[in-house]
């Protein structure tokens, strides 16, 4: 049986993420789009969101601050409570909050649906920098991962649909997920326009114009989190033709203009400031390759599928199954365990760069994936028209993906 949405509440309350475009933000105006299509949307920010609203969202700003406290955690869930919305859309969140927000919504007599990025528990225990920058007490920095698993378990149990980024974690959250949970395979792939800028960075101008391999990191840098560390300091073992390019936001200062002169690297790492997506994306179609550093908590990001969409061979550790099943025929797969297999794919990057921009852009002519709107449009359409298929996992409409290839654990 079907429910009328007359309301619907979407909550975004990731720290400073409200004030500049990236994936999170992407995913949250296409969840608003979505929803603004079958009711009045409630958006409940931080700070004024950088994407333009239709006429019938209304903006909840709960907090100017930077970050949101708790005081703005609990007032959003009094309103869940209070005005009680057909559906709740939550995305994840790092905060020990999270789970106040789907009992609210359960509270309110809300279908709750959750966004999920990567698992909470897994993204928690593999950030060690993080976990203890944020407590002195590491008796309770070593007690995170267990807390943030019990809170995983209790968002899942709360949960009527799941938006998950990946095939392999479909299976796993349909396990952990209450009975009646649907798990859907929302892969992060919202697709853009590619600009044409009439000039580009000089710094990176001139490394294409040097005839060098450029190997582009496309996307959020963070100190000892995402691999970028691991990735510019066995650079130097390369050949020298190799360049290395940083496009995207940076965390901790100038951590990286310090650790790539430390690595004596200067002249062939480039550090690139965040673009609106059409021109980074842009900039990576000249790049050479989309490199994914050995981040143990990825699953399936979008700038992997932002690649693949316009044609940008993948370097990727041997790690990330569900990449290498999807994209492996025309991807460098490496062992990140093993810094040899790192250089080794870089070479044979530098001999194989034609072969491979052929055969990745020949992929991208027939990709087909469904969107993330796709998957966003179908859930509400059940919950408005009601499914007889509750308790199920469900892929996508659309789930062919040209280029598929053998799992290799190295080059």
């Amino acid at each position: 049986m079907g429910k009328r949405i007359r309301r619907i509440a979407v909550v975004s309350l990731v720290e400073e993420q409200g004030n500049r475009w990236n994936g999170f933000v992407e995913k949250i105006h296409t969840l608003v789009h979505v929803g603004a299509a079958h009711a009045p949307v409630d958006l409940y920010c931080c700070c004024p969101p950088v994407f333009e609203v239709a006429e019938n969202v209304r903006i909840c700003l709960q907090s100017r601050a930077r970050t949101w406290t708790w005081g703005a955690y609990v007032k959003t869930a009094l309103w869940l409570i209070a005005r009680r919305y057909d559906v709740v859309v939550i995305p994840t969140l790092f905060h020990p909050a999270l789970p106040l927000l789907f009992a609210a919504g359960k509270l309110g007599g809300s279908t709750v649906i959750y966004r999920m990025g990567d698992t909470i528990k897994d993204t928690v225990a593999r950030m060690p920098t993080v976990t203890l920058a944020r407590t002195r007490l590491r008796v309770v920095a070593r007690l995170m991962p267990l807390l943030a698993g019990l809170a995983e378990w209790v968002v899942l149990r709360l949960s009527d649909h799941i938006l998950t980024q990946s095939p392999s974690l479909v299976a796993q959250v349909a396990r952990k997920a209450g009975p009646r949970a649907r798990v859907h395979l929302a892969y992060n792939y919202v697709p853009s326009h590619v600009d044409c800028p009439d000039e580009l960075d000089p710094p990176f101008a001139r490394m294409l114009a040097s005839g060098a391999t450029v190997f582009m990191y496309f996307g959020h840098a963070q100190p000892e989190i995402r691999g970028l560390e691991y990735a510019i300091s066995l650079l130097g073992r390369a050949r020298a033709d190799v360049g290395l390019v940083l496009l995207g936001p940076r965390q901790g200062g100038d951590y990286f203009e310090r650790f790539v002169e430390a690595a004596g690297l200067g002249g062939r790492v480039i550090l690139l400031p965040a673009k609106p997506k059409p021109l980074a994306l842009a900039y990576l179609r000249r790049a050479h390759y989309c490199i994914i550093p050995p981040h143990p908590s990825y699953v399936l990001p979008a700038k992997i599928l932002d690649a693949a969409a316009i044609g940008v061979p993948l370097m990727l550790p041997s790690t990330m199954t569900d990449a290498a099943e999807l994209f492996g025929a025309q991807s460098l797969m490496y062992a990140p365990d093993d810094g040899d297999s790192f250089v080794r794919a870089l070479e044979k990057g530098c001999l194989e760069r034609d072969s491979r921009r052929e055969a990745a852009e020949e992929a991208a002519r027939f990709l087909d994936l469904p969107t993330f709107a796709d998957v966003a449009r179908r859930v509400f359409r059940e919950i408005r028209d009601g499914d007889s298929g509750i308790g199920e996992s469900t892929g996508s409409d659309r789930t062919s993906v040209a280029g598929r290839g053998e799992r290799t654990p190295g080059v």
